[in-house]
């Protein structure tokens, strides 16, 4: 485990080298949200990622459908059920009264509840404004990857105008959908919404780091946290910060630990298999019931900053003995590049439900070596014949109920 931070002037130190992060974002698994623009006009850049407009829709105004396009460098994203184009301002059945910041131009409006987007292949980055009809309804949203992950239901407020969400992925598998629901605050009927302004990223090269896991346990005094890397580009190293409380968009994070001056976050560089990190932060002190919530940032070398998600830990002084166990861990896929077979080695700290999967880069199902089979606790090592799958990128994935790891497989020829 890495060394704790329990110095005041090292604590100081770190204020001064670690830069915070300025937009509030949570994550679930490899997606994140930030809503942080609130009403106000979008950023440039979401995750790190460049984020292009959509252009002026030539579709017909008032007219129904089910496609926006051409979107940029000519995707389009599709929405069900289909929506009705609205222009913000104009007089008649084909306009949309308000928006935010001035934004003028396309909008969709559904009459019903919930409407999903369907995003073009290799999507990044997608944000959007949405408005309720009755201006005061609570949305709920939520994001799919192309690897079977999802953010969970997010759910904010509507009032105040349209509102800006906005979602980027951090390791394998695009995101793949959107969906939105209205919930009427006081009950009735929803009496539909708008959605408009898009802005998408497609096909930006990879990250600097492709994720595996990032875990906490509490043991010995400490909240012991311990990430994977499944590979890296050009990545300098980790922070970590943690705030005490709830982890809205008004709590504060304080760095506690960076590469800059621990060297056992440092970075591997660019390396095509990854490693695993861990650091201790010593909360022997904290009072029973204490909330932490940890964020995790990895650090290219160029100084790019990338939120890997939030880890919620409440501090039991009764689990001061040794550390609870990761409940499991894919520990490797070997060899990596392979041709012909691959091990898959994983370990289980008790007798569990396992299923290992393997998928391609667009997230389809290509094999399925273990299929919700119970095996008892400890390592264990599933041979793969990859014989029968085409040259390319692959994700190998090990679920334990809702749980799960990845990590990534290249297959040569």
């Amino acid at each position: 485990m890495g060394r704790s931070f329990t110095n005041t002037s090292q604590r100081l130190l770190l204020l001064v080298a670690v830069a915070m992060m300025a937009s509030a974002t949570s994550a679930l698994a490899q997606i994140v949200f930030d809503g942080s623009p609130g009403t106000n006009a979008p950023p440039a850049t979401l995750g790190g990622f460049t984020m292009t407009q959509f252009p002026v829709d030539p579709q017909p105004c008032g007219a129904t459908f089910g496609v926006v396009s051409p979107g940029p460098v000519g995707s389009a994203i599709a929405f069900a059920p289909s929506a009705q184009h609205r222009k913000i301002g104009v007089i008649g059945t084909c306009g949309w009264g308000t928006w935010s910041h001035g934004y003028n131009r396309d909008v969709y409006f559904t009459p019903t509840q919930t409407i999903t987007i369907t995003l073009p292949v290799n999507t990044r980055a997608f944000y959007f404004y949405a408005q309720p009809n009755n201006f005061n309804g609570t949305y709920g949203v939520e994001a799919t990857t192309t690897d079977f992950q999802t953010s969970g239901e997010i759910q904010v407020a509507g009032n105040a105008g349209a509102k800006y969400f906005g979602f980027y992925e951090t390791a394998i598998g695009d995101l793949k959908t959107v969906t939105i629901t209205v919930y009427p605050n006081g009950g009735g009927s929803s009496e539909g919404f708008a959605i408009g302004e898009f802005g998408i990223n497609i096909g930006e090269g990879p990250l600097p780091v492709e994720m595996s896991y990032y875990n906490a346990s509490q043991g010995n005094g400490a909240v012991n946290l311990e990430w994977a890397t499944a590979s890296e580009t050009d990545n300098a190293g980790f922070e970590l910060l943690r705030a005490e409380g709830s982890g809205d968009e008004h709590t504060p994070f304080a760095p506690i630990a960076s590469y800059l001056m621990d060297q056992s976050l440092a970075g591997l560089g660019t390396s095509a298999t990854g490693r695993t990190y861990s650091f201790s932060d010593n909360v022997a002190s904290a009072a029973e019931g204490t909330r932490y919530i940890y964020k995790l940032v990895d650090v290219s070398i160029t100084g790019e900053r990338t939120d890997r998600g939030n880890i919620h830990v409440k501090i039991d002084p009764r689990r001061n003995g040794p550390s609870d166990p990761v409940a499991f861990r894919l520990t490797s896929v070997a060899p990596n590049p392979a041709s012909n077979q691959v091990g898959i080695e994983f370990t289980l700290t008790e007798r569990s439900n396992v299923t290992v999967e393997v998928v391609d880069a667009s997230g389809r199902l290509v094999a399925t070596p273990i299929a919700a089979r119970t095996l008892a606790a400890g390592s264990h090592i599933q041979n793969f014949a990859t014989g029968d799958l085409a040259a390319g990128n692959y994700t190998v994935v090990l679920r334990n109920g809702s749980s799960r790891r990845t990590t990534k497989l290249v297959v040569v020829r």
